[in-house]
């Protein structure tokens, strides 16, 4: 049973009576597309379509959701798509459903945070990620012409973001690089992390 109602944005948040989450929005010309989403930490994250069906035209659906509360169970959201499994590296979007109905585990991990263990350097796919003793995260990672780039990183919710770059070091053979990368041990101070900063406020 639908126990709750919610707009976010051009969104239709649907909490059902067991805590179950759903979606709902308008797609092309009278269609609508529905779809599964949880909650992590303090983010909502947002599935991928698992249905379309005949519906409203984009104004008689935000009518229809204008009335609405406002979402307010999470002050951001993002999409499955644009989040990754640290542990296997995959999209949030894939078996999306198998890591909604798991997602205690994949919220809750615990290992010590990484901020309490003290400074440290990790491996996080192609990149490097570094906690200074002051407590501030970021990342390397090699580009092209043998380029040594590298910005800062942010926890939110329990998620690393990657930030975008800022600085460039001094240049470092390809090969040095990853060989370093390698030897490092894996990030494991979240469970989720983003290439991209894909909050928005909810």
């Amino acid at each position: 049973m639908e126990t709750a109602t919610y707009r976010l944005n051009e969104y239709l948040i649907i909490e059902h009576e067991n805590g179950l989450l759903e979606w709902e929005t308008h797609y092309g010309f009278g269609a609508q597309q529905h779809g599964m989403c949880f909650i992590h930490n303090d983010i909502l994250i947002i599935g991928p379509c698992s249905h379309e069906e005949v519906g409203y035209l984009k104004g008689e659906f935000l009518d229809r959701i204008e009335k609405l509360p406002f979402w307010n169970k999470t002050k951001s959201y993002c999409f499955a798509s644009e989040l990754l499994d640290v542990a296997s590296g995959r999209s949030l979007n894939d078996d999306f459903l198998d890591r909604m109905f798991y997602s205690v585990t994949i919220a809750s991990s615990r290992e010590t945070p990484i901020a309490d263990r003290g400074p440290g350097t990790f491996r996080l796919d192609k990149y490097l990620i570094t906690v200074a003793a002051d407590g501030q995260f970021s990342w390397q990672a090699h580009a092209r012409g043998n380029r040594v780039i590298g910005g800062q990183c942010t926890i939110r919710s329990g998620v690393l973001f990657i930030g975008p770059e800022e600085q460039e070091n001094e240049k470092t053979n390809r090969g040095d690089f990853f060989r370093k990368l390698a030897a490092l041990p894996r990030w494991d101070g979240t469970k989720i992390w983003s290439t991209g900063l894909v909050l928005r406020p909810s």
